[in-house]
């Protein structure tokens, strides 16, 4: 999707940025994981960790720009960036510790729409590779998205039932209105 979107937005001149948006999306997933780790991490009393862990990975990241990036350009960029994200995340699941990843099911919350996001990732190459309509292939990942949220677990029935009340309720209150 990144190239129909780059081509879509800003036109074929931008074709280099495509390899470039598509690390950075991976990278993206990976910061929302770690986002919500490092809230576990602060219900912990453990936020020492945290600034530790960012300043490691910043280090880490700087390192990597520098040896990256004259050779791969801006894609050395963004792979430095997603490298860096997979150490935090390693990190902090290190930090908080798998029996607390447990007991705070961390793996519903945070592992499971990864999981699911990286499904959907895979369905918008797919959708590329068979060369779908732009607008269409979103409506389709948006589509594919929500069925692998609810394959892999991380919608559970009772969360989908209470939306589906939350949406008839509105409804109906706008009918009654």
């Amino acid at each position: 999707m990144a190239e129909s979107f780059i081509l879509l937005i800003f036109g074929p001149a931008f074709k280099p940025a495509i390899p470039t948006l598509t690390i950075l999306a991976l990278s993206l997933a990976l910061t929302f994981v770690n986002l919500s780790l490092s809230n576990g991490l602060i219900a912990l009393d453990r936020e020492r960790k945290i600034v530790w862990i960012i300043l490691l990975a910043a280090t880490f990241n700087f390192c990597l720009n520098l040896a990256l990036i004259p050779v791969y350009q801006q894609n050395g960029a963004a792979g430095a960036t997603l490298i860096s994200e997979v150490l935090v995340l390693c990190l902090m699941l290190q930090a908080m510790g798998w029996q607390q990843v447990r007991v705070l099911r961390l793996g519903r919350v945070t592992l499971r729409p990864l999981l699911a996001g990286l499904l959907s990732f895979g369905l918008g190459r797919g959708l590329v590779a068979w060369q779908i309509n732009f607008f269409a292939g979103l409506a389709l990942m948006a589509l594919g998205f929500f069925f692998f949220l609810v394959c892999t677990g991380a919608l559970s029935r009772a969360e989908l039932l209470a939306a589906w009340d939350l949406i008839t309720w509105k409804r109906k209150e706008l009918e009654a209105a």
